[in-house]
């Protein structure tokens, strides 16, 4: 099972097809209905608002509470408390961008 962050842009959209076209199950993240079409027709089974909906617990409810074995991830820093929460054992994150740790810079 796999987590796509941003899983209508354009390398989410990749990402989405090549895991499906390798037997995964995909879940992706979007912003609008308009996006979660695009993920829907990338092959995403599962597409999550995370504007209106609980990415943990839709993802978690999805894979029977077990998590995910792959994220990929355009948001390190704004992701990372929602992703850790979804992570399966022995699981993996691949990294392509991130806005830092949004977190951290507004604790100060």
């Amino acid at each position: 099972t796999l987590l796509v962050t941003g899983g209508a842009g354009a390398v989410g959209h990749y990402a989405v097809q090549l895991a499906k076209w390798g037997g995964a199950q995909v879940i992706a993240t979007v912003s609008s209905a308009v996006k979660a079409e695009q993920a829907r027709l990338g092959g995403a089974d599962l597409v999550v608002n995370y504007k209106t909906e609980d990415v943990a617990e839709r993802a978690l409810a999805f894979t029977g509470g077990r998590g995910v074995d792959r994220v990929v991830d355009v948001d390190f820093g704004g992701n990372i408390a929602t992703t850790l929460k979804l992570m399966a054992t022995n699981s993996t994150i691949a990294v392509y961008a991130t806005n830092g740790n949004r977190c951290r810079r507004n604790a100060h």
